[in-house]
C-alpha cells in the first residue's frame, strides 16, 4: 500500500506560486489569454501535425485541470480555470508524491 499525502501548506504555497505565474494578468483567474501568454501551442504535437489550431491547443490545456481533455464543441467549460480548480488538480497529481519529489515538480512545472 502506497503513502497518501496530503495538501498542506508548503504545497498549497507552491501551487499558488505556479497559479500566479499562470495568471498573467493578475485578475484571479487564469484564462485562455493568460495561458497563451506562457503556454507554446505550436510545440504541441496536434498542432504540428495540423490537426488542432494554437486555440484549441490552449483549450486542452486548460481541459487537463478539470479532469478531461480536450472535445471540439464542448469548450465552455474550458475557458477559464479557478485556483480551487488547479488545487483539486495537484492535489490528487501530488497525492502519491512525498513533500521533497512533489516540490521539484512544481519547480519543474
Amino acid at each position: 500500500m502506497r503513502a497518501k499525502y496530503e495538501l498542506n501548506e508548503d504545497r498549497r504555497s507552491l501551487i499558488r506560486e505556479a497559479y500566479a505565474k499562470l495568471d498573467s494578468d493578475g485578475d484571479g483567474i487564469v484564462t485562455l489569454a493568460d495561458v497563451s501568454r506562457v503556454y507554446n501551442a505550436s510545440a504541441h504535437p496536434m498542432v504540428k501535425a495540423k490537426q488542432w489550431s494554437e486555440e484549441q491547443a490552449f483549450l486542452d490545456f486548460m481541459a487537463r485541470f478539470k479532469g478531461g481533455s480536450y472535445e471540439p464543441g464542448r469548450t465552455q467549460a474550458c475557458l477559464s480555470l479557478r485556483l480551487d480548480e488547479f488545487e483539486t488538480y495537484y492535489e490528487g497529481v501530488g497525492a502519491d508524491l512525498d513533500d521533497e519529489y512533489f516540490e521539484a515538480m512544481m519547480i519543474q512545472v
